[in-house]
């Protein structure tokens, strides 16, 4: 599914792509739009002239935070901030059923090639989505270059 809309940003009309890398029912890859592209999740994002969601992958109920976001070496991982009041779960915590993981890249400018380990300059979110509680369950992020 592709799914490319605009929203308001910071005062700005941003565009916003939707994507999902894995086979999903529409009606999951709606809830998971709905749930992300709420007022209040599109008010707490880093500004932007785009944004990229991609629904990853389902992460299996027990799996540790951590491999959950999958980007960061568990070290790394534990040196990632939560950016602008999005809830964040304690770094040891297990993940329940019905969680998916999402990246949201706020792409201020885009930089291809090899140089750039994102491929653009912003920043960059992991964030895991609960289907069963309807809401942004943990998020994780970096600058990105």
């Amino acid at each position: 599914m592709e799914n490319l809309t605009s929203r308001s940003l910071h005062n700005r009309t941003v565009p916003f792509r939707f994507l999902s890398t894995i086979q999903l029912s529409l009606k999951v890859q709606d809830k998971i739009y709905r749930i992300v592209m709420a007022d209040s999740v599109i008010e707490s994002l880093p500004a932007a002239n785009e944004v990229e969601i991609l629904i990853e992958k389902q992460v299996p109920a027990g799996t540790e935070l951590f491999n959950a976001h999958r980007i960061w070496s568990q070290a790394g991982f534990l040196k990632r901030e939560t950016p602008n009041n999005f809830p964040r779960q304690p770094d040891q915590q297990v993940c329940p059923p019905d969680i998916f993981h999402v990246s949201i890249d706020c792409i201020e400018k885009k930089n291809p090639g090899m140089g750039s380990f994102f491929g653009f300059t912003g920043y960059y979110l992991s964030v895991l989505v609960s289907l069963g509680s309807e809401s942004i369950w943990d998020v994780r992020g970096q600058q990105a270059t």
